[in-house]
């Protein structure tokens, strides 16, 4: 346990915790801010008038299918960590992931903010993927390397 808070791998080991809290911080959000973009709460300028049991039943769908975004997320993470290596991809899916959270800055209709938080949901997922793998490694390899030099 000291090995982590060393001279050697305090800045990982800080940068770590870091990305832990914000990959968790933001797939969790991602799924809050569904729940709160279909539920109808945000009132826009325009108002539709809907049956509740219309609204509730597009709300499950919604989440099932954003649910459903951890599958092509895993896929992602394999294919492009293969390829490019874990730094490289988490950096990558997580500017993938804020650009696809960008247009919901502004009201968008149902299909663009499913999309958008699908496609947001899925890069997050894939990188925290990638950051567990990383995190292993760097824990348990790099300290035993450490050891095999002294």
């Amino acid at each position: 346990m000291l090995e982590l808070f060393s001279s050697n791998l305090l800045g990982t080991t800080l940068l770590l915790w870091l990305l832990h809290f914000g990959y968790a911080f933001a797939y969790y959000g991602f799924q809050l801010l569904l729940s709160e973009l279909s539920s109808g709460q945000i009132e826009c300028g325009s108002i539709t008038i809907h049956s509740e049991n219309i609204q509730e039943s597009s709300h499950y769908i919604d989440v099932f299918i954003n649910s459903l975004a951890e599958v092509p997320g895993l896929i992602v993470a394999a294919i492009l960590v293969d390829r490019l290596g874990r730094k490289l991809t988490m950096e990558i899916l997580t500017i993938l992931a804020f650009i696809l959270v960008l247009p919901l800055l502004t009201h968008q209709n149902e299909l663009v903010t499913t999309a958008s938080l699908f496609g947001a949901r899925m890069f997050v997922f894939a990188a925290t993927s990638t950051l567990t793998i990383y995190t292993k490694e760097v824990c348990f390899i790099v300290p035993f390397n450490i050891l095999s030099f002294i």
